[in-house]
Parts: C-alpha cells; structure tokens; sequence
C-alpha cells in the first residue's frame, strides 16, 4: 500500500508514470519516460486488484491507465507499441500484457469494475494472433531470436534470449510442452545465466519460471546466489520481487 500510495502521485493526465530519479537527498521528480508504458500498466492494475484489492483512489487510476493501454494497440502490426510516440514494440511487453489482462478478465471484480476499460481493448484471442502476427510465435515451436523486437534490436541476452521465458512467467505456455522448451532453454543458456555473467543483472524472473515449471533445484541455485549480485549491486525491483517471491514459495513447498 506505501508503494501505491507513493506513486500514485506521480501519474500523468494520460495514465502514464514517468521515469522516477532521486531529486537531492530525499526527493524524487520525474525524469524521463518509463522502460514501457504498455506493461506498466497493467502491472500497475494487478497491483491495485489483486493485491490492494482496490481502495477507489487506485481503483480509477487503473482504469486511467487501461484506457492509455488502449491507445497502444497497432491494428497494422497487432501488437501494442510500448510508447505512444514511438514505433518500439515488444514480445515480452506484449506477452506481459496479454497474460495480465487475462487475469483481470477472470477476476469477477475486476472484469465488472472496468467492463468498458476491457470492452476497448483487444480480445485475448486477438492478442495471441497479433504475437503471431508481429513476431512469428507459435505455442508449439521456438521464438524466431531475431524477431523479439520490431523494429529487431541487435543480439543482447535481454531481449534474445530472455523473451521466450515470458511466455512461461506468465500462463501462456504450460505442461509437458512448455517444459520441454524449457529444458531446450537452459542446456543453451542456463550456465551463463546462474554464472552471472549473461547480462549485469541476474534475471530472478528466469529462476522464476523455472519454479513454475517445476524445476525446482534451478530456482534454488537462483536464490543461493542471489546475495551476492545484490551485494554487488546488480539489482532492481523486479530481481528484489523474485528474492522474496521464490523465498517464500520455496520456504512453503519444503
């Protein structure tokens, strides 16, 4: 609730949050835009749902920012684009936001809350087509590397080779089929990534996935090592979200 609470004040008119830096010693102002305001958005909306349940303050900010998310979709391309002045779109962002929406559609709550919010925005069924469409995915084969991105960025292990993991993180790809792709996954990158030397952060959303899909040895690896990269500094708040998720359901599935 602190950090809703927090951030609330920060949204634009448009349903946008800005890019926050320190400002002295104890401030904060904007200072550029957001990594993506497509899935900060409904990040930002399953925060207010599903674990604030919705004081009505929070409640009207999401349906802001639900109604932003609309603006976003690119009928040509289908898919979302992650600002709405620039051409950038993303599989991750759009898997993100394909995989959150559906939540907030299964939520009986939420689903009536914002039942014209939803109504503008594209059909489940649209979106998985639209990854398809932009980028070539298809639940039964692999992520073409070189179509992750539109316009395509050049190789970097975000977004190469973490994209396909999306899809697991977030319900669309589950079963046998899912952990078959993961296992393709980690014989290619996974001593590099548990080494900590694929990317400067250590990427606890992978270990994640692999919780998720039943590898839990892989996951606990993750979690050993992860004081260390923060120690270092190599941290943020999604890898900070990892620690104390995995912590926990590791704890209780013991």
């Amino acid at each position: 609730v602190g950090l809703a609470n927090w951030l609330l004040p920060y949204q634009q008119p448009n349903g946008t949050f800005p890019r926050l830096c320190r400002n002295g010693t104890d401030g904060w102002a904007a200072c550029g835009h957001a990594d993506a305001d497509d899935s900060q958005a409904v990040f930002w909306c399953l925060l207010v749902n599903e674990v604030l349940h919705g004081p009505p303050q929070l409640l009207a900010s999401c349906s802001l920012a639900l109604m932003h998310l609309a603006t976003l979709w690119d009928p040509k391309r289908a898919t979302f684009q992650a600002f709405a002045d620039r051409p950038e779109a993303y599989f991750a962002d759009n898997v993100e936001v394909a995989g959150a929406l559906k939540h907030l559609r299964a939520d009986p709550k939420a689903s009536l809350h914002y039942t014209l919010e939803l109504a503008a925005l594209p059909t489940h069924k649209q979106m998985m087509d639209g990854l398809a469409h932009a980028y070539g995915y298809q639940r039964n084969g692999a992520l073409e590397p070189a179509r992750v991105s539109l316009p395509p960025t050049p190789y970097g292990f975000y977004p190469t080779a973490v994209a396909p993991v999306y899809p697991w993180v977030h319900d669309l790809e589950t079963g046998s089929a899912a952990q078959r792709k993961w296992a393709v996954w980690k014989f290619r990158y996974g001593q590099t990534w548990l080494s900590g030397k694929a990317d400067p952060f250590p990427w606890g959303l992978i270990a994640w996935a692999a919780y998720t899909l039943g590898d839990t040895p892989t996951a606990q690896k993750w979690l050993q090592a992860a004081p260390q990269w923060r120690a270092a500094g190599r941290w943020n708040l999604m890898e900070e979200g990892a620690l104390i998720g995995l912590s926990h359901a590791l704890a209780v599935s013991q």
